[in-house]
C-alpha cells in the first residue's frame, strides 16, 4: 500500500467573545467603545475601524477644528452637488473637534457658512465656551463659507471674553492638513449609522435621515 502523507494539524482560531444579554443591552445604550461582536457597531463603524494614527507633539495652545459633513438615506454624500441632488434625503452637519480633550460636537445646520438666524455661529461659539479654554486656536479649511463662519465665531468669542483666539488655516490643496476635523467627521458618521441601525432593528422600520 502507498504511504500516506501525514496531515498538518489545523489550529482553530480563538472563539470570539460572546456577551451576555445584559452586557449586550448595556452596550446598546451608547455603542461606545466599538465592539466587533456588536452587529450595529460593525454596520455603522466597521468601515472606519482599524485606522491607525501617529502620535504627535501637543501644542501649548489647544486647537479646535471644524468642518462640514453630510448624512443621507441612500449612497454616501460627499459633495455639495450630491447633497443638492439628494433633496430631503440628506442633511448637513457642522462637526467640531478639540485636539486636546478629543471632545466632539455635531449640529445639523441649514447651510454652509452663516445662516439667517446665526445658528451655526451660536453652536460653534457655545461648543468652545463649554470647553472652557481662555486661549485656543480655531482651525478650518479655506472654503469661503467656512472662512466666513470662522471670522464671525472669532468675533463672538472675543466679545464673550475668551482672552486669546488664534486663527489657523491649512495649506492650500492639502486634503490631509485638517486631519482632526476629518477624524471627527468619521466618528460622528460612524456613531450615527450605528445608532440608526440599532433603532431600525428594534422597531422594524427604516428611519429617515
Amino acid at each position: 500500500s502507498e504511504e500516506e502523507e501525514q496531515a498538518v494539524k489545523v489550529v482553530p482560531l480563538t472563539s470570539p467573545f460572546q456577551p451576555t444579554l445584559s452586557q449586550y443591552l448595556d452596550h446598546c445604550v451608547t455603542h461606545y467603545p466599538y465592539q466587533s461582536w456588536c452587529p450595529h457597531c460593525v454596520e455603522g463603524k466597521g468601515r472606519e475601524f482599524g485606522h491607525t494614527t501617529r502620535a504627535k507633539e501637543q501644542s501649548d495652545v489647544p486647537t479646535v477644528s471644524f468642518d462640514y459633513a453630510f448624512l443621507s438615506d441612500g449612497e454616501e454624500v460627499l459633495t455639495q452637488e450630491a447633497f443638492d441632488a439628494a433633496g430631503e434625503t440628506a442633511v448637513k452637519l457642522l462637526v467640531v473637534r478639540d485636539d486636546r480633550s478629543k471632545a466632539l460636537f455635531a449640529h445639523v445646520v441649514p447651510k454652509k457658512g452663516i445662516d439667517e438666524k446665526g445658528f451655526s455661529v451660536d453652536s460653534l461659539v457655545e461648543d468652545i465656551k463649554w470647553l472652557g479654554y481662555a486661549k485656543l486656536a480655531l482651525k478650518s479649511d479655506n472654503e469661503p463659507a467656512i472662512v466666513k463662519l470662522l471670522s464671525e465665531a472669532l468675533r463672538e468669542l472675543r466679545i464673550n471674553g475668551v482672552s486669546q483666539v488664534l486663527e489657523e488655516h491649512p495649506p492650500e490643496y492639502d486634503p490631509q492638513s485638517n486631519g482632526s476635523a476629518e477624524v471627527g467627521v468619521k466618528l460622528v458618521k460612524g456613531q450615527m449609522r450605528t445608532l440608526r441601525s440599532n433603532l431600525e432593528s428594534n422597531i422594524g422600520h427604516r428611519v429617515p435621515v
